[in-house]
């Protein structure tokens, strides 16, 4: 197994966490040197506060953890494909590495709105913005998409009906 399936199966894991709470299940790392220095996942339903998102959980208990502006030799991984809030997140920090396991062509920061492999930000903003993101999508997506079923299995597949998951 790869180490990127090993980190995918902690985010799945800790989207299980996210479901115990009453929130979707989105599970997010950052992982520096193969150790594991942000974790979160979604609360913004629990906590009643729209960006409680994991992606930016982890963003900020990496940076917080680090003592870091930015986090450019980071790697992140989530369940799903960062929204657009988080990859703009994800590209103000500089993350090396953007890894997912299930891609979201209606709201993805990647397959839709194309912010994670955006080099127009890097050219107008080279003091904000360094390079974009490798792009790993597809990982543990099997297991990404058990996850989601064993939340609710109807949701699931109302929203793969309309579009929101490839």
């Amino acid at each position: 197994m790869t180490k990127d399936r090993q980190y995918m199966r902690i985010c799945v894991n800790l989207a299980k966490q996210a479901t115990k709470n009453g929130d979707f299940p989105f599970g997010s790392i950052v992982v520096l040197d193969n150790e594991i220095v942000g974790r979160g996942y979604n609360t913004a339903i629990a906590k009643k506060e729209v960006c409680l998102h994991a992606e930016i959980l982890a963003l900020i208990h990496a940076q917080k953890r680090l003592s870091r502006k930015k986090l450019s030799q980071c790697t992140i991984y989530s369940t799903v494909e960062p929204c657009p809030m988080c990859s703009f997140a994800i590209r103000e920090l500089n993350i090396r590495r953007v890894v997912f396991g299930l891609r979201s062509p209606f709201m993805g920061g990647y397959s839709r709105w194309k912010i994670l492999q955006d080099k127009k930000l890097n050219k107008i903003l080279p003091e904000i913005f360094l390079e974009v993101p490798k792009i790993i999508p597809d990982v543990f997506k099997e297991g990404v998409v058990k996850g989601w079923e064993n939340w609710n299995k109807k949701s699931w597949d109302d929203f793969c009906e309309k579009g929101l998951f490839g």
